[in-house]
């Protein structure tokens, strides 16, 4: 239970990490849609452009797992940027239609919000020298941030 300005509230907390499930390559509506820079920036990272014959690929979560959630916490590691693939591409297929939250301790989400033109999306900064996750780790601080997506 959380407390809320309207009172108490029950939250459920799912966890879906790399599923297991092939990551399809990018589509061409997808290609489109998506900015230059957020596919460019996932292929850079570690979805090669030829794939290894055999080798598994995996997305972060199914999108039925996708669908049931409100908050997507994307801790900065090293596949950031699948990541933040992932959940572009999950908000684009999504058959739920309501808000999304994204918290996330990154830089890149200009070229989130670029791949999401019918999208309202908000970006606040929840803290400038954060010290949260990998930040911590590294010992450097990091900017944490805070997405709202939803149906324009």
């Amino acid at each position: 239970m959380v407390r809320t300005p309207k009172g108490s509230k029950r939250i459920t907390l799912y966890f879906a990490y790399n599923t297991f499930i092939d990551r399809e390559e990018p589509t061409e509506e997808e290609k489109r849609i998506f900015s230059r820079d957020l596919v460019a920036n996932t292929r850079n990272a570690y979805w090669p452009k030829e794939k290894k014959p055999g080798k598994i690929y995996p997305s972060y979560f199914l999108q039925p797992q996708f669908d049931q959630a409100d908050i997507i916490f994307s801790k900065q590691c090293g596949d950031l940027r699948l990541l933040q693939f992932d959940y572009v591409r999950a908000i684009h297929r999504t058959s739920v239609i309501k808000p999304r939250v994204v918290f996330t301790e990154s830089s890149g989400t200009t070229e989130v919000m670029a791949s999401l033109p019918s999208y309202a999306v908000s970006r606040f900064v929840v803290e400038k020298d954060s010290v949260y996750g990998y930040c911590l780790m590294s010992n450097r601080s990091c900017q944490t941030e805070m997405l709202i997506i939803s149906k324009s």
